[in-house]
């Protein structure tokens, strides 16, 4: 099975938790990704403006979105953590909790400490923020423009 058609095919399993036991717990599906070629894939022009307070679960999703390129990523690099956390307890009781997860960009390159790395790099400044202007979405608005032309 190749690449595409892993993610393709991949399914997101979300748990509906009715009891606090957790018993009869059960689980619905989410659609799956829309990908360019399909029937219902939008073509209109997409961008995702993105930065460091993206982490664990949304550097996932964003990766899957430049992996396939359903959209432009604009902005800063995200957190690069997975958020998953591993412990282990010292003598005392006390608990120590740390990222204990090493994960990988689909080419194999770093991922850890590194994160998403967007398309188009873009800053806010200082300069734009005091003049009442938003950088980022100002670029995502041209990256929109340029290809609706």
């Amino acid at each position: 099975m190749t690449r595409d058609t892993l993610f393709a095919a991949f399914k997101w399993y979300s748990s509906l938790i009715l009891y606090p036991d957790g018993n009869n717990t059960s689980y619905y599906t989410r659609p799956p990704l829309k990908l360019p070629g399909s029937s219902d894939y939008i073509k209109a022009p997409k961008v995702v403006i993105t930065n460091a307070n993206a982490i664990s679960g949304a550097e996932s999703i964003l990766l899957t979105i430049q992996y396939h390129k359903l959209a432009t990523l604009i902005g800063e690099h995200t957190a690069g953590t997975s958020g998953v956390m591993d412990a282990f307890t010292l003598p005392g009781g006390y608990t120590i909790w740390y990222t204990g997860h090493l994960y990988q960009n689909f080419d194999g390159s770093r991922f850890s400490g590194i994160g998403v790395i967007p398309d188009i790099p873009c800053s806010k400044t200082i300069k734009g923020i005091s003049e009442g202007r938003d950088e980022q979405l100002e670029k995502a608005l041209e990256v929109i423009t340029s290809k609706i032309k």
